[in-house]
């Protein structure tokens, strides 16, 4: 299992239970973020993703949510079973937010609701990354250089 994988994996565990407990606190998350991270990320190689991903989640949620409520409409968002709404949640965030190739993020979240979701999460996952996706310009790549 890669690194990034580790680390989203972490990412999820952390944002679902602060996501069930209802933790609004900054403070009490960051404490949620260190046990989690003592927990399941062995090495400080990892930190930085998990810790972008959950930060970046929480910062955009409400944009976040709010492409969730347009691309997903039949399910609103506090209905959503807690771990498809974060899977959602920081996929989109991968798109918006970040460089990571689309592709890579459908891939990769897709293996996650595969591993934490029930039997209707990956497909789910799937259609509304899939959706949405087409509307997110792909990440620019950076030019190789020759030499």
């Amino acid at each position: 299992m890669s690194y990034r994988h580790r680390a989203r994996s972490a990412a999820v565990q952390c944002l679902s239970g602060i996501t069930l407990r209802k933790v609004v606190d900054i403070e009490q998350q960051k404490e949620f973020m260190r046990f989690v991270k003592s927990e399941f990320l062995p090495s400080t190689k990892e930190f930085d993703l998990y810790q972008s991903l959950i930060l970046g989640v929480l910062e955009h949620r409400e944009e976040i949510d709010a492409s969730i409520t347009q691309y997903a409409p039949q399910w609103p968002v506090e209905k959503l079973a807690v771990i498809d709404r974060v899977l959602l949640e920081m996929s989109i965030y991968e798109l918006l937010k970040t460089q990571t190739p689309h592709a890579i993020v459908m891939n990769e979240y897709i293996e996650l609701a595969k591993e934490f979701g029930d039997d209707g999460s990956s497909g789910f996952v799937n259609g509304v990354l899939s959706n949405i996706s087409k509307t997110i310009p792909a990440p620019i790549e950076k030019e190789k250089t020759k030499f």
